[in-house]
């Protein structure tokens, strides 16, 4: 190993941007990696996604092949304007930790272009995905959405990568990001979304389609072991969404 280090230090020397890639739990992504013989019966009989707000999340009724939501009081409103603040408070800090985002419209763009530029003239239909996989970027982001009251108990420990999502009220259907722990949550920071659950490739016999739509202060939880994620458009709907995203194992 320390071999390897001393022949690819002048690659990194010469092209410090590679040091980015040094935290990514999976480069490249298998898109037909499935799980043989998964046992698909903790989603055969959902038809909903089941609002919990009033009930106790740790029930060990609700298991994670439940999807369901939360409006939880520990969650925080963030909208562009909490963000850009959040970022010109951190600026330091985002632009050496989590210096890209990646629209749609721009493919990749810096954290400094992202704040200062398109969240100030976002266009219609305009999608940004900003990853966060360091502790001190990770930890500032969340601190800002706040952490739920209420967690579902077969959950364990939360994984360091997150997402924030940001879309315009017009921006088209996508898939959610594949995050590294199997237990999701989508936190909706402002705006509204309609979030549509598939059933996995493994399950597509035997589950079906559900949808919800999340808004404000609402969180969001589903197996990705049973559930694929799509954000969408939500009619008559004109603020801008901002949602944050993460996993536990």
């Amino acid at each position: 190993m320390k071999l390897l280090r001393k022949i690819m230090l002048p690659v990194v020397k010469t092209f410090p941007s590679l040091t980015e890639w040094y935290d990514e739990a999976c480069l490249i992504s298998n898109p037909y990696f499935q799980v043989p013989d998964l046992d698909c019966w903790p989603c055969e009989n959902v038809r909903s996604v089941l609002n919990l707000t009033t009930s106790d999340v740790t029930n060990e009724k609700y298991h994670s092949g439940i999807p369901f939501i939360v409006k939880d009081p520990g969650l925080n409103k963030v909208g562009p304007k909490e963000l850009r603040r959040l970022y010109r408070d951190n600026k330091e800090m985002f632009d050496c930790d989590a210096p890209r985002a990646e629209s749609h419209l721009h493919g990749m763009v810096t954290s400094e272009q992202l704040f200062s530029q398109l969240l100030s003239t976002m266009k219609k239909d305009m999608h940004v995905t900003w990853k966060l996989n360091r502790l001190e970027p990770t930890r500032a982001v969340r601190t800002a959405f706040g952490m739920p009251h209420k967690l579902p108990s077969y959950i364990a420990s939360a994984t360091p990568e997150k997402f924030v999502i940001i879309d315009d009220s017009t921006a088209a259907t996508h898939q959610l990001p594949v995050t590294e722990g199997s237990t999701v949550f989508v936190i909706q920071g402002s705006g509204s979304r309609l979030y549509i659950l598939d059933p996995s490739p493994e399950c597509r016999s035997s589950c079906q389609r559900i949808s919800v739509v999340l808004h404000s202060h609402h969180i969001l939880w589903y197996n990705w072991w049973y559930w694929r994620g799509s954000s969408a458009p939500v009619e008559h709907k004109d603020e801008l969404s901002v949602s944050f995203i993460g996993s536990y194992f």
